[in-house]
């Protein structure tokens, strides 16, 4: 969770589509009341490629393409026919930011 990644050409999520959808990278779980943090730290250049049909529909909290991140770097990136829903940190590129 703390790599640095470069995308190098669009990226499709329409095979992430049924269900609850794309799964986010850099998440808390909650169990029993109690969060267990586990988010990305690490760096994504989105080089200018874009990120399409990403698809999330769930009844908890901290999606997005990134659910949680912390002290990361996220540069250009570019995210096309997107929709999420969901109760709370909820955002298509970050769920939450710290």
């Amino acid at each position: 969770m703390s790599a640095s990644f470069k995308q190098v050409a669009d990226i499709d999520l329409s095979s992430y589509s049924s269900g609850e959808g794309w799964a986010p990278i850099g998440e808390i779980n909650v169990r029993n009341n109690t969060q267990y943090p586990n988010p990305f730290k690490g760096s994504y250049d989105g080089g200018g490629y874009a990120i399409s049909n990403m698809n999330i529909k769930v009844e908890r909290a901290w999606f997005g393409l990134f659910g949680y991140v912390n002290q990361a770097t996220l540069s250009d990136i570019h995210l096309k026919n997107v929709f999420v829903e969901g109760t709370i940190y909820i955002g298509g590129l970050i769920g939450q930011a710290d």
